[in-house]
C-alpha cells in the first residue's frame, strides 16, 4: 500500500489522480441522472356540471279572490344535462321564492318526468307555499341524475287564492348542481 502511495504519474501522486478520478466519475454519474431526470405537469380543468335549464312562461286562468284551482302544463321545464356521465350524479334544484307567493294562501308547483328519458325513471315532485297539501317546503331537489341527455318535466300548479286582487307572478328557480338539497326525491316507485 505504501508502494502505491509513493508511485507518481507526471510527477503527480498516483493516489490522488485515482481520487479525483472516482469524484470525477460519481460527480458525472450524479450530473448524468440530473440531466435525464424531468418533471411533468399534469393540468386539468375540475367543472360542475354542464347544463341548460329551459322554462316556458306559464300564466294562469284568472281565479277570483277565495277561489281555488289547479292547471297542467305539458313540456314546461326542460333540462339538457350535457355531461359527462358520472357515478355520483347532479341534481335538479326546484325553489319557490316564498316572497312572490304574497297573493295566495296556497301555492304548489309540481313537476313530473316524462317517459323516456336518459334514466327510465320517472321524477314526481312539488315546493309549496302553504300546508294545504302537506308540509310547506319552499326548495326541493331530484336525483342523482346520473345521465347524460334531455330530461323533460310536465308541470301541475295547484293554487288557493287569499283575499287580495291583482296580479301576481310566482317565481320558481330551477338549477343544476352537484349537491342535493335538504329535501332531495328520487325515483318514483309506485306501490
Amino acid at each position: 500500500m505504501k508502494r502505491f502511495l509513493n508511485r507518481r504519474w507526471h510527477s503527480i501522486p498516483v493516489a490522488l489522480v485515482s481520487v479525483l478520478l472516482v469524484l470525477t466519475l460519481v460527480a458525472g454519474g450524479a450530473f448524468a441522472d440530473l440531466l435525464t431526470q424531468q418533471d411533468q405537469t399534469i393540468t386539468q380543468e375540475i367543472t360542475g356540471p354542464s347544463s341548460i335549464v329551459v322554462t316556458t312562461p306559464i300564466t294562469l286562468k284568472s281565479a277570483i279572490v277565495g277561489g281555488h284551482g289547479s292547471q297542467n302544463f305539458a313540456d314546461a321545464v326542460t333540462v339538457e344535462l350535457l355531461g359527462p356521465d358520472v357515478e355520483y350524479g347532479y341534481y335538479l334544484h326546484m325553489a319557490i321564492d316564498e316572497a312572490s307567493t304574497d297573493p295566495y294562501t296556497y301555492i304548489g308547483v309540481s313537476i313530473i318526468s316524462q317517459d323516456p328519458n336518459p334514466m327510465d325513471e320517472r321524477y314526481v315532485g312539488r315546493v309549496q307555499k302553504g300546508t294545504e297539501f302537506g308540509e310547506e317546503i319552499l326548495e326541493i331537489s331530484f336525483g342523482p341524475l346520473t345521465e347524460t341527455g334531455t330530461y323533460i318535466f310536465d308541470e301541475i300548479v295547484g293554487y288557493r287564492v287569499g283575499n287580495e286582487t291583482g296580479t301576481s307572478q310566482v317565481k320558481v328557480a330551477f338549477s343544476v348542481t352537484d349537491e342535493p338539497a335538504d329535501v332531495n326525491i328520487g325515483p318514483y316507485v309506485p306501490e
